[in-house]
């Protein structure tokens, strides 16, 4: 089974609509019973990550009625949703916040993840950025591409291997999450949300 591009801009106007609606409202104006935890008290779930998750589940179920929808947040709560996902002729597997940590903490480094799988093997996948409405998305045997509103999609194309880039960031980090993303001008931003600060180089792959 294929999952043609209006399949796939369908898809992508679901969590263009998802993400903006019931995401962005609540960065920065969680409560504290809006954060929760699951299986660790490093794992959270937020609020937001249930809502989007909802709302994408119930637009999905609209536009594939026969499709499998499979959220991070049910599988939390009911592990054998997972069983079986290699038998279903179309599956929807969603991440909603990618980075729920950094989304509770404030910090504007998070996406949403949905990939498409066709008896198990993806045919499409997706992440998006809500505070840029950027998006990168990638299809079996169809290369992969950034996209941007207003702008025409731009191929990527993966990194000569070779050395490792170094970086030197003016922090020193005991623990930190770091993001790179390619923009369509060849160039590169990085992110550093660093708990502990002082001068360390960084190495980025």
């Amino acid at each position: 089974m294929s999952f043609g591009p209006d399949q796939q801009m369908a898809l992508v106007g679901l969590v263009r609509d998802a993400h903006p609606t019931e995401i962005m409202p609540r960065l920065r104006n969680l409560t504290a019973g809006s954060i929760r935890t699951k299986s660790r008290p490093d794992d959270p779930v937020t609020d937001a990550d249930v809502a989007a998750e909802a709302r994408l589940t119930t637009g999905i179920a609209g536009l594939w009625p026969d499709a499998a929808v499979i959220g991070e947040e049910a599988v939390s709560a009911h592990p054998e949703l997972l069983k079986g996902l290699d038998q279903h002729e179309l599956a929807f597997v969603i991440d909603p916040i990618d980075g729920t940590r950094n989304f509770a903490n404030c910090l504007a480094m998070f996406g949403g993840i949905v990939a498409v799988l066709c008896r198990g093997q993806t045919v499409f996948g997706l992440v998006y950025d809500p505070v840029m409405d950027d998006l990168v998305a990638a299809v079996r045997g169809g290369g992969a591409w950034f996209a941007r509103p207003g702008q025409e999609p731009q191929p990527l194309h993966s990194a000569p291997t070779g050395p490792s880039r170094r970086c030197s960031a003016s922090c020193r980090c005991t623990s930190f999450h770091v993001w790179k993303s390619h923009e369509p001008r060849n160039s590169s931003s990085i992110f550093c949300a660093p708990r502990h600060c002082g001068p360390r180089p960084m190495n980025i792959a």
